[in-house]
């Protein structure tokens, strides 16, 4: 998936009904009812493959300024335009103060691979599976779901779609970030927490071996191992490069093994991947504070000893 916001038009490459992806040569803004209700107001995305065969799949950017403020929305429709997939809001106060374009633009490239998880294998989710698996994968990372409404998320998602992968590894990852949480309280409940953990991330991993989600989850389950928590997230980086989450905990485990110049380039790397991520920010502010306060150190050191 490739996507870029460029003058007020956003651009979404096509995923082939083959599952293959496909290098767009053009794009087209159609609409047709209901998307016609947004003409005028929003920029309607419809991808066309090297084919020209145009996506059945919509997504609509409309905004509203006023004042020094803009509202906007993202929504995602289904093949036959009457359905709504996904969507998400923002009301910024003042425009000039934040980067909308970049948020909207990343949120919609989120959208976009997680519809590429949902349509573009060999198990494809329909709905009502399709709409829930988009409402959990799009919110994973960020501040507005507790790991208990994720896990509640994907739990419906695998009774919906026992044989989607991606199910059982978003599951695996969000009661492993339950069972993190849980590490101070009860021995019993934090014991169980891990079984139950364990349980989906197996599952996955026998539908996917390759899953670099699993690995993602196995690590939470581990991350007061540092050095072997290293070992396991950037595994997990191996398969999949372009996960910002997975950059920031590999950069967060690389910072605790003492390699901290190595722990900025990854934080680095993830507030790339995920620029809305205050997750992602909040790492690469400690990566760089880690670096910093070594590298001074070092001088300090090496100042001392030519005295």
């Amino acid at each position: 998936i490739q996507l870029m916001v460029r003058h007020s038009e956003m651009v979404i490459s096509h995923i082939s009904r083959s599952g293959k992806f496909k290098t767009p040569k053009r794009f087209r803004s159609t609409a047709k009812a209901p998307l016609d209700q947004y003409i005028g107001r929003a920029t309607v995305i419809a991808p066309a493959d090297v084919g020209g065969q145009v996506s059945g799949y919509r997504m609509v950017v409309s905004t509203n300024p006023h004042g020094n403020g803009v509202n906007a929305s993202l929504t995602l429709f289904d093949k036959g335009g009457d359905t709504i997939l996904w969507s998400k809001n923002w009301s910024v106060a003042d425009a000039s103060a934040v980067d909308l374009k970049q948020e909207v633009s990343a949120s919609a490239s989120k959208a976009a691979l997680c519809l590429t998880d949902a349509t573009g294998g060999s198990k494809r989710l329909i709905q009502p599976a399709l709409g829930v698996y988009l409402s959990g994968c799009t919110a994973t990372g960020d501040t507005h779901l507790s790991d208990v409404d994720l896990q509640t998320i994907f739990d419906r998602v695998t009774k919906l779609a026992p044989d989607f992968a991606p199910g059982w590894a978003y599951l695996g990852l969000s009661r492993a970030n339950f069972a993190n949480d849980q590490s101070d309280g009860s021995p019993a409940a934090y014991a169980a927490a891990v079984q139950s953990a364990r349980q989906a991330i197996a599952v996955a991993r026998t539908m996917n071996p390759n899953s670099a989600l699993t690995y993602h989850a196995e690590y939470h389950l581990i991350s007061t191992d540092h050095f072997r928590a290293l070992r396991v997230i950037e595994k997990a980086a191996e398969m999949d490069p372009n996960d910002g989450l997975i950059q920031m905990h590999v950069s967060s485990e690389l910072m605790s093994v003492g390699r901290t110049s190595d722990s900025v380039e990854a934080a680095q790397r993830a507030v790339e991947l995920e620029p809305g991520s205050p997750y992602a920010r909040s790492q690469y502010i400690l990566a760089l504070d880690h670096d910093r306060f070594r590298l001074n150190r070092s001088v300090s050191v090496n100042h001392g000893l030519s005295i």
